[in-house]
């Protein structure tokens, strides 16, 4: 893995990958164990509630989950099923 040298001031990072393979999540723990051993925070993005602990379990201190633009997807198709169900 190639070194990364850490700019004054860096408290934390974000990385990930969507859908990954076996040898992006080897990397995305050994950068977490690089991280947290120069004091600088890790969080990675999930697109389901149960990747939460298994993320948790190999260091990772934050978690990204959804987006204001996918939360905002969900909430209108929720609110259209439930106007919808009210009309019937």
């Amino acid at each position: 893995m190639q070194k990364r040298k850490f700019i004054m001031g860096d408290d934390a990072m974000a990385m990930g990958a969507i859908e990954a393979g076996v040898k992006v999540v080897t990397g995305m723990e050994e950068v977490t164990e690089i991280c947290r051993k120069a004091g600088v925070a890790v969080g990675t993005f999930i697109t389901k509630p149960e990747d939460a602990k298994h993320w948790a379990d190999r260091g990772i201190q934050y978690l990204m989950y959804s987006t204001d633009a996918g939360m905002m997807v969900q909430v209108s198709k929720d609110r259209l099923q439930a106007l919808t169900a009210a009309l019937k």
